[in-house]
This record gives C-alpha cells, sequence and structure tokens, in this order.
C-alpha cells in the first residue's frame, strides 16, 4: 500500500541536488549485471561517482529524516524498477 512501483531507464534524474526530498527509493532489481548511479554534483559539470546497490537497497531515506535538501544528483545508469515511498507515508510509518 506505501510503495509506488516507477520504472526508471538509463539517464533518468530521479532527484537534482537541493531540492526538497520528499520521497525515499528502494531498488528492484530484474537482472545481475544491472546497476544505479549516482552522480553528485560538485560544481557546475555532473561528476559521475558510480555506486552500484543490490535489490533491496535504499537511498533518499536521510532527507526525509531530516526534513533536509537533497545533497546531490541521482540519475539511472539502466533500466530499473524502484519502490517509492512519499513524505507523508514514510513519516506515518515512523511514527
Amino acid at each position: 500500500k506505501f510503495l509506488k512501483i516507477h520504472f526508471a531507464t538509463p539517464e533518468d534524474v530521479l532527484f537534482s541536488k537541493v531540492m526538497k526530498a520528499k520521497t525515499a527509493y528502494f531498488i528492484s532489481l530484474k537482472k545481475e549485471s544491472a546497476k544505479f548511479c549516482v552522480r553528485k554534483v560538485e560544481t557546475e559539470k555532473l561528476r559521475q561517482k558510480g555506486k552500484n546497490l543490490k535489490d533491496g537497497e535504499y537511498f533518499g531515506e536521510i532527507g526525509l529524516i531530516y526534513k533536509s535538501r537533497r545533497s546531490c544528483s541521482v540519475q539511472s545508469s539502466d533500466f530499473t524498477t524502484l519502490g517509492i515511498i512519499s513524505e507523508e507515508d514514510f513519516d506515518y510509518l515512523m511514527s
């Protein structure tokens, strides 16, 4: 009930640096070779710092916990199925 399904394609930007955190993401990969890439914004251009996430891992929760803005931009590097939880549902589950 709480997770909404989202299908990311290569190069999809899921969120950008300094956006207010409104969602957290859970990874559901369909193939072992699939990976998810985190790109951090350090200057005007994106500098890629790849991070491979596995099935069941998550990201974006820190912004929801601390009610803060995003500290980096996140972009997918492959076809990926994501579960997304909203800020309201996250707060409900944590209360």
